[in-house]
């Protein structure tokens, strides 16, 4: 199948269809953001009404430990007032269960045809649902990512370079394309097959997305990317969050097996990257990420205090690991 062999009726209805939602990224992340978020997600049902098959469901999953039911009740209703008539929600505890792991909760939840996962924490541009939604009236799609929106100050360009977790770009314009990884907070799924997949545990705080996308690939499924699809994703919230993730990071490259490159591959960003880089890499790969940012001397010189510090960080994290694999894993979380 070609991926722009996805153009389907626009008059004929959507698949059922989930959202899951995990509720942990807002400890870390501000307030306004989920309640914006779910905002858009009511809103963009009540759009696409007519083209219902059955009342969507969303499932929003969360820690007992965080949040009290009733708590979680009073956050979410009210931005979801307006389309609470075409909705089945599901508020659901979870105990022990980290970002990935409540995601997987979710599925068990779900017995609709199609599961869509957004963050709570990503705010989603108009239509994002409708392109999420569009190609699976095609029944070859399997698997459909959307895109993050370009970075914009100079705080969200140096998070983007340094993490290396933002897939934003796209050289195939608006048009559907395959692509060989996808967005954990921003990615459709099948039922069945995320229901038999799943997120696999393993000893890093993150990096299941890359796992399960390279055991999807393998089997043969075709992970396509929606362009139109486009979230806003944040760069970590002060310094404290800041300071977390890079640490976590750099606890998740010591603990982690370097992934193969095949040859001629794009360069990876660092969150999917082993410790042994050489400092000629590291330079090599920032000049490859800076250069399309078109930044003044000054913003360079900023975005690069910014990156370094970041690295700093990671740096920390890979040393602090290699004595105590379990220190920073049993006191931080992401």
């Amino acid at each position: 199948m070609k991926p722009e062999s996805n153009n389907s009726n626009r008059d004929s209805p959507y698949p059922s269809f989930s959202i899951v939602i995990e509720w942990e990224n807002v400890l870390l992340a501000e307030k306004w953001r989920a309640v914006e978020m779910l905002r858009q997600l009511s809103k963009q049902i009540v759009e696409i009404l007519p083209n219902l098959s059955s009342k969507a469901e969303i499932i929003i999953v969360y820690r007992s430990d965080n949040f009290e039911h009733s708590q979680m009740e009073q956050i979410v209703n009210e931005p979801l007032e307006s389309c609470s008539s075409m909705i089945d929600l599901k508020i659901i505890p979870a105990t022990n269960l980290h970002y990935y792991y409540l995601k997987n909760y979710g599925v068990q939840q779900s017995n609709r045809d199609v599961l869509i996962f957004i963050d709570c924490d990503v705010i989603p541009e108009e239509g994002w649902l409708v392109a999420m939604l569009e190609p699976f009236k095609n029944p070859e799609t399997s698997v459909l990512t959307g895109l993050n929106l370009p970075p914009k100050s100079l705080y969200e360009k140096a998070w983007t370079i340094a993490s290396g977790c933002s897939m934003c770009e796209s050289d195939d314009g608006d048009q559907i394309h395959e692509r060989d990884r996808f967005l954990s907070s921003n990615v459709a799924f099948r039922r069945e097959i995320i229901e038999a997949k799943q997120y696999p545990r393993l000893s890093q705080y993150r990096g299941q997305c890359g796992a399960l996308g390279d055991r999807l690939i393998l089997e043969g499924y075709k992970i396509l990317c929606q362009p139109k699809s486009l979230t806003h994703h944040p760069p970590p919230n002060g310094l404290r969050h800041f300071v977390v993730r890079a640490l976590c990071q750099g606890h998740d490259m010591a603990v982690s097996s370097p992934p193969v490159r095949k040859v001629n591959e794009a360069p990876m960003g660092f969150a999917r990257l082993d410790n042994r880089w050489t400092l000629r890499q590291i330079f090599s790969y920032l000049r490859h990420k800076f250069r399309p940012l078109r930044l003044s001397p000054k913003d360079t010189v900023c975005t690069l205090g910014i990156v370094f510090s970041y690295l700093s960080f990671v740096y920390i994290g890979i040393l602090v690991s290699k004595v105590k694999p379990g220190l920073i894993r049993g006191h931080l979380s992401v």
